[in-house]
């Protein structure tokens, strides 16, 4: 339950659009390790090429030395190679994103219309009863600005309820009140008291039909230790005193696909699953929600935490790999942080912003997003990280040979 995997090499990528596209063959891990294989091979090269050509001048292959022994001591070779890899990866990313199936151009795909709030609660002021009742209205205000778009669903973000929704009867009758009076689907981030642990809560996301009542129900599963959970405080209850603003959540156990009905006459219904907080960051919980039938991935957060720095931005880059991975849509409504819609290609195409300012802001962005009707699984979501397995593959081959030769 512990770990943060955050800022891999291939992250800062995340722009690099034809770059990233192998990712739903090799994911992220395959493009930190064509960045390090690039950076190693024309550092080595040039280093090794100078040296070459001041003692013995040839960049082509001896007449005496078979192919095999020239590729393992001619750098400038090994770099071709390289080089020809780093051409074959972008001429890959260009097609994938020329294709039909991206630009959603004669293929079996449909649109939905979504929209996200960005509430902007302060950290000081989310879970003060003082300002409880100023948060209700601003989510009011937001959410009947975003029905101006005529949404299929409309998207809170992490926590946008200031308090245990299955507890504070206002809280339920506020929320129901204001679907009933919008009438379109919500989805709200907000903690669950837990029935079967006393002391214990979810941090939850729950879809409300149109007409108010609950649809299902998301209970976060990976949690963040020390931030939503001390690891061993019931072996070492002591840890409590020293790490007492930690929270008291627990993880849920379902895998929770919603569906979602659509105004869409093509696509009725369609199928979505939720990521809370820094949960986009795992690959396999992406891949896992996708086998199960997700159509779109929504990652609700709350990147407040980080203040202004480019933690937030950090963060998002995780979901824009995790959409090329799977080739599904991303879309992300944060507290503060970048709420913004992204497509099966990486592509950030719409965001929430003021004054070219995506931090520390309110507001809501509506999108249509493209579903694809034929479900399809890239080789990613299917097998992995198969890549990073090759890896250490070839470097238990490169060990062995190693030892022998010494020995």
């Amino acid at each position: 339950m512990g770990g943060i995997g955050w800022n891999l090499l291939g992250y800062s990528q995340y722009k690099n659009l034809p770059i990233i596209q192998i990712a739903d063959i090799a994911g992220v891990w395959g493009i930190s390790f064509l960045i390090m294989l690039m950076n190693v091979a024309i550092y080595v090269a040039i280093k090794m090429a100078i040296k070459c050509y001041k003692k013995n001048p040839r960049l082509k292959i001896k007449g005496d030395a078979t192919f095999k022994q020239e590729l393992e001591i001619n750098p400038v070779i090994q770099t071709l190679f390289v080089l020809i890899l780093f051409i074959a990866t972008l001429t890959y990313g260009h097609i994938v994103i020329a294709s039909p199936d991206a630009k959603g151009v004669g293929t079996k795909q449909s649109s939905i219309k979504i929209s996200v709030v960005q509430g902007n609660i302060q950290q000081m002021f989310k879970w003060d009863d003082r300002f409880k009742n100023d948060i209700m209205n601003r989510y009011n205000d937001l959410t009947i600005k975003a029905t101006k778009d005529k949404p299929d669903l409309i998207i809170w973000p992490e926590t946008a309820v200031p308090g245990y929704l299955n507890y504070d009867k206002e809280l339920i009758q506020w929320i129901k009140k204001l679907i009933r009076r919008i009438k379109i689907p919500l989805l709200a981030g907000t903690p669950m008291i837990s029935k079967e642990i006393s002391g214990k809560s979810y941090n939850s996301a729950v879809l409300f039909s149109e007409k108010g009542s609950i649809l299902g129900r998301y209970d976060k599963l990976h949690l963040v230790a020390f931030g939503e959970f001390i690891p061993f405080e019931k072996q070492f209850p002591f840890l409590r005193k020293l790490f007492p603003i930690t929270g008291n959540f627990i993880s849920g156990k379902e895998y929770t696909v919603f569906g979602l009905r659509t105004t869409n006459y093509e696509l009725r219904t369609t199928n979505f699953s939720v990521l809370i907080c820094f949960e986009d960051i795992f690959s396999g919980l992406v891949r896992d929600f996708v086998k199960r039938g997700a159509d779109f991935m929504v990652n609700i957060t709350n990147d407040a935490w980080f203040g202004k720095t480019c933690a937030a931005y950090q963060h998002a880059a995780c979901s824009v790999l995790r959409a090329v991975e799977n080739r599904r849509p991303f879309i992300r409504s944060a507290n503060t942080g970048l709420s913004c819609f992204i497509d099966k290609t990486g592509k950030i195409y719409k965001k929430v912003s003021e004054n070219n300012n995506d931090l520390f802001i309110q507001g809501i962005k509506t999108a249509y997003i493209k579903i694809g009707k034929d479900r399809h699984l890239t080789f990613y979501t299917k097998y992995g990280d198969v890549s990073v397995l090759l890896c250490v593959f070839i470097l238990f081959i490169c060990a062995g040979k190693i030892f022998l030769t010494i020995k």
